[in-house]
């Protein structure tokens, strides 16, 4: 069986992916067609995690149905800290955007005045 790799196509990634649910599928003796309908979908809309073009809804519920959800922690595990909390550990507080004055907010007015008359002259 193929490994992914970041050298891969997109479309060589949704055709690896596929071949591991297939695998799947088929180690769990279930037909296409049984897994579609178990699913809700047809057959046809099954195939098209082969090339990648269904719905990452469908994708979740193929891979509920085979019992492979728990493997989506190995492929996205959380994250153990948010980049806010980094920054308010090395700051001593969260970032936040500081209030514009009373100058800087006349000055944005008259910018947004001068832009709507260049735009009524076009």
């Amino acid at each position: 069986m193929k490994e992914f790799s970041k050298a891969m196509t997109d479309g060589a990634l949704a055709e690896t992916l596929f071949e591991r649910v297939e695998s799947q599928r088929k180690a769990m003796k279930l037909t296409q067609l049984a897994l579609a309908e178990r699913i809700g979908v047809t057959a046809k809309t099954y195939r098209s995690l082969k090339t990648g073009s269904c719905s990452v809804l469908i994708l979740i519920a193929v891979l509920r149905e085979l019992q492979l959800v728990d493997n989506l922690n190995m492929l996205l595990p959380a994250q153990p800290v948010r980049p806010t909390e980094i920054w308010s550990q090395l700051v001593g507080k969260s970032p936040r955007r500081k209030k514009a004055t009373p100058n800087q907010l006349a000055e944005i007015r008259l910018m947004k005045q001068n832009r709507k008359k260049l735009k009524t002259e076009e």
